[in-house]
């Protein structure tokens, strides 16, 4: 028989048993309010409420569900986040994940015509690479803004002058140049070539313009005695302290290689007293060749001339050993000036980043050449010391050749001259390409 039951006593049964069921889940779990919440048949206003605060939704969050919510059920097995990037991204994830064809996605977007094709993964991938090292490359080699205004004006009137051979107008706007300003900064001598000009306007300074030379100028019959050279030797004092104050003041930074620095200076010094010493020695040859052929001859041997009467034999003799003792005293002049560049560049390249400057192994072996032509005298007393001279000229050829050879190796150009002199087999192997990447191997 059915049970009637009332309204009002049904009610009553219901919390009884409520009331049984959480004492049960009380006494199983140890605690009222999970037995409570977890009851199905509370309505939710009698329901405790959590101290726990809700997070709500984010805006990714709306994504990812929106994403994964149409359509299959994540076909590739991505992961959460992976899938909330796609849905940022405005991928679907039955696709493919482009991370894996574009690199530094998703900050670096995709094709504007959209996903990568599997046949366009290796094209895309190479054209990004390529845009990326053309920005890098682009960066690092931007070109300096050229002058403008009244300053450019000024170097195109220092470059006119310094072609006419009127150094001192040159000095003169110069001076003007350094003392501007340019876009409201001033002017660094390391800018537009400058610090050169400055060392060619003392190199040059009491040069006078071509075709000003009075008849009697003494300068000038001793221009037509010599070939012509650039600069004087008497400014060479001069310019050896500007570059080396320039040199204290502008040191090489690691941060900056590819900065105007001491390297670039120490370069163009070494040069200058290279250049100097050489064609200081050969206009004194020619100045002794040119006394011999006019008859000139010095105080003893004109006395000798004098007492001995038209001994011409005599005399013939006389000059020659004269002009070989000139020779050698100019021969050992030239030697100590050039061994001490040497020691000096030796000193200089014992360390980086000299020691590593494909240039400066370049200028070394030049001045090793040079040396090893000075090596041979004009006059021997013993032919010990001629074999000893071939020997010193031998050891220092041999050492030119292997820096060239270094040279080389690194991916340097030599003219044919000097691969005749480094490799004159034609056996020397080309340098291996190197990677960019690693400029260290290299060297």
């Amino acid at each position: 028989m059915a049970r009637n039951i009332q309204p009002s006593n049904f009610y009553h049964e219901l919390s009884h048993s409520n009331a049984l069921k959480a004492t049960t889940t009380f006494s199983t779990t140890g605690g009222w309010q999970d037995a409570m919440s977890s009851s199905p048949e509370l309505p939710p206003a009698l329901r405790p409420q959590s101290n726990k605060r809700k997070r709500t939704a984010s805006f990714s969050d709306r994504n990812s569900y929106r994403s994964t919510s149409v359509g299959s059920i994540n076909p590739r097995s991505h992961s959460p986040s992976t899938v909330r990037q796609l849905s940022i991204a405005g991928v679907p994830i039955e696709e493919d994940d482009p991370a894996r064809h574009i690199s530094h996605f998703p900050h670096r977007g995709l094709p504007r015509h959209g996903t990568v094709a599997d046949g366009e993964e290796s094209e895309w991938t190479d054209a990004i690479e390529a845009s990326h090292g053309e920005r890098k490359k682009k960066a690092k080699s931007k070109p300096r803004e050229a002058l403008t205004g009244h300053n450019a004006v000024l170097l195109r009137l220092i470059y006119e002058n310094l072609d006419r051979g009127d150094i001192e107008a040159a000095n003169r706007f110069y001076g003007h140049l350094l003392q501007l300003r340019d876009r409201g900064r001033p002017i660094s001598v390391r800018q537009h070539n400058l610090w050169a000009i400055g060392a060619e306007i003392l190199m040059r300074e009491g040069e006078r313009p071509a075709g000003t030379h009075e008849a009697g100028d003494e300068s000038a019959k001793e221009t037509q005695a010599s070939r012509r050279r650039w600069g004087r030797a008497a400014n060479m004092a001069k310019v050896r302290a500007y570059y080396d104050t320039l040199i204290r003041e502008f040191p090489f930074d690691y941060r900056k290689p590819e900065m105007t620095s001491a390297v670039d200076f120490w370069l163009a010094l070494i040069n200058c007293e290279f250049y100097n010493t050489y064609t200081e020695q050969v206009h004194a040859l020619e100045r002794l060749e040119l006394s011999d052929s006019l008859g000139e001859d010095d105080e003893s041997l004109n006395e000798h001339k004098s007492e001995q009467g038209q001994d011409e034999s005599l005399l013939e003799d006389k000059r020659a050993r004269q002009t070989l003792r000139r020779k050698e005293d100019l021969r050992k002049r030239t030697f100590a000036a050039m061994d001490g560049l040497a020691a000096k560049m030796d000193e200089l390249m014992s360390e980086p980043p000299y020691s590593k400057h494909d240039e400066f192994k370049r200028l070394r072996a030049m001045i090793s050449l040079y040396i090893a032509d000075l090596m041979i005298p004009h006059t021997v007393e013993w032919e010990a010391e001629m074999r000893s001279a071939e020997t010193k000229k031998t050891r220092e050829q041999d050492f030119a050749r292997d820096l060239l050879q270094k040279v080389k190796r690194n991916g340097g150009v030599l003219d044919r001259a000097t691969m005749d002199f480094v490799d004159p087999d034609g056996e020397m192997e080309e340098p291996a390409p190197m990677f960019s990447s690693l400029p260290i191997r290299g060297i």
